[in-house]
């Protein structure tokens, strides 16, 4: 665990991530949240109060250029976090890979959960940022990853939350198991992941946090186990 957390801790922590969001959202805030699915977890996320609105020209283009994923907890994120801290033998004094991180809710669950560690990959510094703050806030510890290729370390269970939003990862799903059998992956995108190996282990209602009033099936969430994982059921 990680030492007290003060005011300064949290401020620093704060203003650190405002100033990586003033590079694609000059009028958001970043604030607080306990997530409503996991109410154990709080992240500093976009404020619900965001501009729903058109935005300035180049708030658009920095938008499409650089997308903020991390200021947002995706519904998968929360999910799987959820699941996590239901099932907590599953993380408990395992070495656990959180890929694709984001905001890094998947792997402070497993965290919160007794993982021995857990390492946050993402290849976007600015989530990474975003791990190392969110973890400061709920006093946990995240080793950050900035690229899967320099992973040095065995791993015993790899987490993966919205990150088939793009086809092109899709490959992802096979290179993952020549890491490790044990894998859980959560998506609201792809319907057929089992074709790759993997067996659903339940469907979710959940949103996005801050909320995008996405369409009804980006709330439907799938939980997925590799079929080759043994988690001690």
């Amino acid at each position: 665990m990680s030492p007290t957390l003060t005011k300064e801790h949290i401020a620093i922590a704060l203003e650190t991530l405002e100033q990586n969001l003033r590079q694609t959202v000059s009028q958001g805030e970043i604030s607080i949240t306990s997530l409503p699915l996991v109410p154990e977890i709080s992240l500093l996320l976009l404020d619900e109060d965001y501009p729903r609105g058109p935005l300035p020209h180049e708030d658009t283009i920095a938008a499409l250029n650089d997308p903020a994923y991390w200021s947002f907890c995706w519904a998968s994120g929360q999910v799987l976090a959820r699941w996590l801290l239901d099932h907590a033998h599953i993380a408990k004094n395992q070495i656990v890979l959180d890929f694709g991180a984001g905001s890094g809710v998947a792997g402070i669950a497993a965290a919160m959960s007794g993982a021995r560690r857990v390492i946050a990959c993402d290849i976007d510094p600015m989530a990474l940022a975003s791990c190392r703050a969110n973890a400061i806030v709920n006093r946990c510890e995240l080793t950050l990853l900035e690229d899967i290729h320099a992973l040095d370390t065995h791993i015993d269970l790899i987490l993966a939350a919205d990150v088939l939003y793009d086809r092109e990862n899709v490959p992802w799903l096979e290179q993952l198991a020549t890491i490790t059998p044990n894998i859980l992956v959560a998506d609201s995108r792809m319907k057929d992941v089992e074709h790759w190996g993997y067996r659903r282990l339940l469907s979710q209602y959940a949103t996005t946090v801050p909320d995008l009033d996405e369409a009804r099936e980006f709330t439907d969430v799938k939980l997925y186990l590799h079929e080759l994982a043994d988690l001690g059921r």
